[in-house]
């Protein structure tokens, strides 16, 4: 009776093994993709470029006035927004922190859902000694000690509120991540924007050289408030890269002689 008992046990025993460990390898093969990404992904926004040149700010044009229309957020609610051109705009950087705003709660939230905090100059080539934080609309660092950075270099960055009407463009911004390299082109704008929720007007900040409550190694930055017309990822030299397909991998697939 006992040996029968102990058969029934162990086929018991193998049954669950045949059960459990198929549905186990899976949830561990994934848990352990979840886990090396994860891992990649901060050595991915921690990198550093150098070369990144300073943002090229040029006087409007004659004729080049602004721009008014309707248009919905990205939760579906309707804004209406008049934007006059400040001056055009071209910024290549490292992006050092996003801020997402697509739940559209304000009117702000729906011109303006997106957020992108980019770095040139000497503050993306030390990029991974400097830790930023994002809130508030508003961007702060702080250096790490021993760091070679100047009070002047540290105006190498800017928080970036972006607005658009083209759904494509809308697209790319809402794909950029942490360790982007990219380029953004159009305008700085003074906005007007209404909704249901209320109205409110923004300026951009015309220089790079406003930030504002520093300290020496903890700084809040100024902000420009982009109306966005075109936007590139960039390999590490500059030079233009595949849409959404980070800029790392892309140099190392041309390291490698893939085109």
């Amino acid at each position: 009776m006992r040996d029968i008992l102990n058969d029934k046990q162990k086929r018991r025993k193998r049954n669950v093994r045949k059960v459990t460990w198929p549905l186990l390898v899976p949830i561990v093969l994934v848990l352990f993709g979840f886990g090396v990404y994860k891992i990649w992904s901060n050595i991915y926004a921690k990198r550093c470029i150098s070369g990144i040149p300073e943002p090229t700010q040029t006087d409007i044009e004659s004729g080049e006035v602004g721009k008014e229309y309707d248009a919905k957020a990205i939760n579906g609610r309707s804004y209406h927004i008049k934007m006059e051109y400040l001056a055009r705009y071209d910024i290549k950087g490292l992006v050092v922190a996003t801020y997402d705003y697509y739940d559209g709660k304000t009117t702000y939230d729906m011109a303006f859902p997106r957020d992108l905090s980019l770095s040139w100059g000497k503050m993306a080539e030390l990029n991974n000694s400097i830790t930023y934080k994002h809130g508030n609309r508003k961007l702060s660092f702080q250096v790490s000690l021993g760091s070679q950075l100047s009070r002047n270099e540290m105006h190498q960055t800017s928080n970036n509120h972006l607005t658009t009407d083209n759904e494509e463009i809308l697209k790319k911004i809402r794909k950029v991540r942490n360790g982007d390299y990219i380029e953004l082109k159009g305008y700085l704008v003074h906005a007007n924007v209404s909704s249901d929720a209320g109205s409110f007007e923004l300026t951009s900040s015309l220089t790079r050289l406003d930030h504002m409550d520093g300290a020496f190694d903890r700084t809040n930055t100024g902000c420009e408030v982009i109306y966005v017309e075109e936007i590139y990822w960039l390999n590490d030299d500059g030079s233009m890269s595949i849409p959404v397909l980070p800029s790392i991998i892309v140099s190392s697939l041309r390291t490698k002689g893939h085109k």
